[in-house]
């Protein structure tokens, strides 16, 4: 239990009983099972801290808007009147870009 506060203390109550577990099988050359190591901080009453994840999102104007022509309106008289396409444009890793196209 020394060593499990000790460790706990060490990293400022990041570890949780999964990497506490691996921490001290390889520091100290245990054979301990991560439930052990779980009942034991929790008898201590230490738990992980869970820091929250930055969100990597940017709004962004879209550049250019088309004009609504069809108002909604996709009935036709006749086949191949009316065609529309829906293009969905996203930023990731370095500004690429990724297009999705949706055909009807």
């Amino acid at each position: 239990m020394p060593l499990i506060q000790e460790a706990y203390e060490e990293r400022d109550g990041i570890l949780g009983y999964r990497q506490m577990t691996i921490k001290l099988n390889r520091e100290n050359n245990f054979r301990v099972n991560h439930k052990r190591i779980y009942r034991l901080m929790t008898i201590l009453g230490l738990k992980s801290v869970c820091r929250k994840k930055k969100k990597k999102y940017i709004k962004s104007t879209p550049e250019v808007i088309a004009e609504n022509i069809l108002n909604r309106n996709f009935k036709a008289d006749k086949f191949g009147q009316k065609w529309v396409t829906d293009v969905t444009e996203f930023k990731y890793g370095n500004n690429q870009k990724s297009i999705l196209k949706c055909n009807n």
